[in-house]
């Protein structure tokens, strides 16, 4: 189980650890033919196989892939992160990863856990008795914690699994109180051509790329912007330099707006294709049917291309992003992301933001583009006391390249 301390500490008493029986609403300890434990190092091989297996549905049939190591690549999600594994009769058939890390929450800063990357083999009929041991194993993970609730994000396309995730019928299950719909933008490259009009304010406001002597002045930008939102991570100079934490990402990735020697504006183009794959499987019959002609209109420039089936997407992601007022300012950056995104032969920028988030509306307006909806829920158990009651009207905003 991959994990920075205290997660290997906690993963190493857990791991062996007997689950709590699940109890029926008369007391009895209920059967349940699945075996839950926290994924070890050789298990890699076998994680890696159901995630490139077991595609979310839709138009576009797409796998999130963790190669070479998909434990390895859960590290983004936190500085506590695990693997959980379900099998039968010794043979992996379903996977969850829950991380825990400090966020902010009604301005301040709260540890908060978020379940990611649920997937189920096909050849799984019960999911209900799957998904309650599950449940039950994550709640002792909770337990163990110092998370006061979690957050879940559902793909809007996957109506049966928002279903069975919101039930109320599985036991052990924790109590999901919706937040908002989050958009997903994946802006075509080929749109570097508007960097001739980029949106810099006026005033002496300049674009800059990122460079050591710039990381605490970026991080009290990232900082005051996560002050006014939700669920917005709380980034520090030491997760800019991690390894671990970022693989992949350099100082030099940021670009900032900087305006009287201040940051008001940063982001960063995250390309995590070295351990993180987001992979074609196949389109839906009517999109498969007129892919020929979209592939057509998409030399033109008038429509985003339809990759092969099996072909990796080829994008990095605008993470990181912050702003001091004025979502236009932002802008500016993705004008310049994307100037400098043509020339390392990326297709698309993706860039996340809740529907009621000024940066949603702004990027609607500005760009093409194509768009994945999520829900945003908060996920609590009775004990997690009384915080999912309390959280104020701040738009959400948690980080889309961790999510």
């Amino acid at each position: 189980m991959a994990g920075d301390s205290p997660a290997g500490e906690l993963s190493a008493a857990l791991a062996g650890a007997p689950l709590r029986p699940a109890r029926s609403s008369a007391g009895a300890p209920r059967r349940n033919r699945f075996t839950y434990r926290l994924a070890q190092r050789d298990d890699a091989g076998a994680l890696a196989r159901l995630l490139r297996g077991n595609p979310f549905d839709g138009a576009i049939r797409l796998s999130f892939e963790g190669e070479p190591d998909p434990l390895a690549a859960a590290a983004v999600y936190g500085p506590v992160h695990q693997t959980i594994v379900a099998e039968d009769r010794g043979r992996i058939v379903a996977m969850a990863c829950r991380a825990e890390r400090d966020c902010f929450v009604n301005g301040r800063v709260a540890r908060v856990a978020y379940l990611c990357q649920l997937r189920v083999d096909r050849s799984v009929r019960i999911r209900r008795e799957l998904l309650a041991g599950g449940f039950a194993f994550c709640r002792a993970l909770h337990d163990e914690g110092d998370a006061c609730a979690c957050l879940v994000s559902i793909v809007d396309d996957n109506r049966p699994a928002m279903r069975l995730l919101t039930s109320a019928r599985i036991p052990d299950a924790p109590a999901m109180r919706p937040l908002e719909p989050f958009v997903t933008f994946a802006i075509p490259v080929r749109q570097g051509w508007r960097a001739g009009t980029t949106n810099v304010p006026a005033g002496g406001a300049r674009i800059e790329r990122g460079r050591p002597d710039l990381t605490e002045p970026i991080v009290e930008c990232l900082q005051r912007y996560g002050e006014r939102h939700q669920l917005a991570p709380l980034w520090t100079a030491e997760d800019l330099v991690s390894p671990s934490r970022m693989p992949t990402l350099r100082i030099e990735d940021f670009l900032v707006m900087r305006e009287g020697g201040r940051v008001t504006a940063c982001l960063a183009t995250w390309d995590q294709r070295s351990f993180r794959q987001t992979v074609v499987r196949g389109y839906s019959p009517w999109l498969a049917r007129v892919r020929p002609a979209v592939n057509l209109a998409a030399r033109a420039g008038w429509a985003p291309r339809l990759p092969t089936p099996g072909a990796t997407l080829s994008f990095a992601y605008l993470s990181h992003m912050a702003f001091d007022d004025d979502a236009e300012r932002l802008l500016g950056l993705v004008d310049v992301a994307l100037a400098e995104a043509g020339r390392t032969g990326l297709e698309f920028l993706v860039l996340g933001a809740a529907t009621r988030h000024p940066l949603a509306h702004a990027v609607s307006r500005r760009y093409r583009h194509r768009r994945y909806v999520s829900r945003l829920y908060l996920a609590h158990w009775p004990e997690d006391g009384p915080l999912t009651g309390t959280i104020d009207g701040r738009v959400p905003h948690p980080e889309v390249a961790v999510l």
